[in-house]
């Protein structure tokens, strides 16, 4: 695998998490502006999160030994710059105060599992809810490779694609057996899988497109309207154009970039961004201050990919080669 496809998978994630941003943002300061009506759709950012996290996990399947050797990986991955995150946003929050969005000590302490809403317990920040549904499917992945299962895709992919279906459209299964199996968004995770197998395997290549189709399709019918279902659209023909080399183009360094710290700019931009836009308000009504929780976010961003992810993923490789 070539650096310039991994290269295009961090702009996409780049651009993903940006415009889930500015959509937070802009919906903060008013719903009423221009700005927002360029970005209100920006939450859809997140099912190109999941796509595309369901395509880097195949990549990582393929390079682990075993099921333990996936999940130390993934979870080494995530934890650090979570919990780092996690404890930045508290220390905002409870120094400059945030109403309406605080939480109390031990939903804090709940929030390290990365899964308190499925516990009983509140998210210290909005944007935590992806995390759950990220976290299971790690899991629901590490099942299938310990049952030595994990490169017979379709003997689990189509049961799995069939049950969301039925999920979305049909019957609603109890909420625990939802989130484990990820019957919400699981078409989106399917997809990537998809994709990967498109891309790297040469076999029943057919079948896999009209696998994908049957994603789109039920995709659309569970937007909620016309213009949500376009985002989708569109998700699934860049990751079309991404399998048959023509997004090579978009690869540059200043979308590298945010592809870089996307996962940090993720996890700090919202209840921190809010807190200052709340700081700001008095000072201005010109919906362009947006820009000042936006720098300040990816600097913050950057400072923690720089001192905690890169650090952490060092250590792991030095260990690995010792």
């Amino acid at each position: 695998m070539t650096m310039g496809r991994i290269s295009v998978l961090d702009v996409l994630r780049g651009i993903a998490a940006v415009i889930v941003v500015l959509f937070h943002y802009s919906k903060f300061w008013n719903e009423e502006t221009i700005v927002y009506s360029l970005f209100s759709y920006g939450y859809t950012g997140v099912m190109l999160f999941f796509m595309i996290s369901g395509f880097v996990i195949f990549l990582s399947v393929n390079k682990c030994e075993s099921s333990k050797d996936f999940l130390i990986k993934r979870f080494t991955r995530l934890y650090p710059t979570f919990w780092i995150c996690l404890a930045l946003t508290t220390f905002f929050v409870k120094v400059f105060g945030l109403p309406g969005r605080e939480v109390s000590w031990k939903d804090t302490l709940i929030n390290l599992t990365m899964i308190p809403k499925v516990l009983g317990f509140k998210d210290v920040d909005g944007v935590y809810w992806t995390l759950c549904y990220e976290f299971f499917f790690y899991i629901f992945i590490a099942i299938l490779f310990r049952l030595r299962i994990i490169k017979d895709i379709y003997l689990w992919i189509i049961p799995w694609m069939f049950l969301c279906v039925i999920h979305n459209s049909l019957f609603v299964f109890p909420k625990a057996i939802a989130f484990f199996f990820n019957f919400k968004y699981g078409l989106y995770f399917i997809s990537g899988i998809l994709f990967y197998t498109l891309k790297f395997q040469e076999q029943k290549k057919i079948q896999v497109h009209l696998m994908v189709l049957i994603c789109l399709i039920f995709s659309i019918l569970n937007s909620k309207d016309r213009v949500e279902s376009l985002f989708v659209v569109f998700y699934f023909f860049c990751f079309y154009l991404f399998v048959y080399e023509k997004l090579n183009w978009i690869v540059n360094k200043f979308f590298l970039f945010f592809g870089t710290i996307s996962y940090p700019l993720y996890l700090l931009h919202q209840n921190i961004g809010y807190i200052i836009l709340n700081k700001f308000k008095n000072y201005t009504d010109n919906i362009s201050y947006i820009i000042f929780p936006l720098f300040f976010s990816i600097f913050l961003a950057y400072m923690v990919h720089l001192y905690v992810e890169e650090p952490v993923q060092r250590y792991l490789k030095l260990n690995k080669l010792k």
